[in-house]
């Protein structure tokens, strides 16, 4: 007789939802860690527009007045701006921008200012 048996067929069919599991695991890690990759990023880009916004201003008008935290959406994601500016006695100021997505990743960039408007 020629073929296969019937517990050659049920080892082969095991053998392939093993390895084809194994695949679907993998797929699922890479975009899982891509998605977190994207969010980072954006993360990062709307920390570095708040902060090259706040450099373009002129440095006495840096003051605490643009502390706060403010939404913003996008693509369908909620991402959590929150700015702190600390004058320091040196006549400098620090500002702290930190952002946080719905997916609680957080960034946080900051920028010294010199006194007197100096660049």
């Amino acid at each position: 007789m020629k073929g296969f048996t019937l517990m050659e067929v049920v080892v082969a069919i095991l053998i392939l939802g093993v390895v084809m599991l194994g695949i679907t695991q993998s797929t699922q890690t890479s975009y899982r860690a891509s998605y977190r990759t994207i969010r980072n990023s954006q993360n990062l880009a709307l920390a570095q527009a708040r902060l090259e916004d706040l450099s373009s201003r002129d440095r006495s008008t840096l003051t605490n007045a643009l502390d706060g935290t403010q939404s913003i959406e996008q693509n369908g994601t909620t991402y959590e701006v929150t700015t702190t500016i600390t004058e320091n006695a040196d006549g400098s100021a620090l500002a702290v921008v930190n952002v946080t997505n719905s997916a609680e990743q957080a960034v946080e960039l900051s920028m010294t200012f010199a006194p007197w408007g100096l660049r």
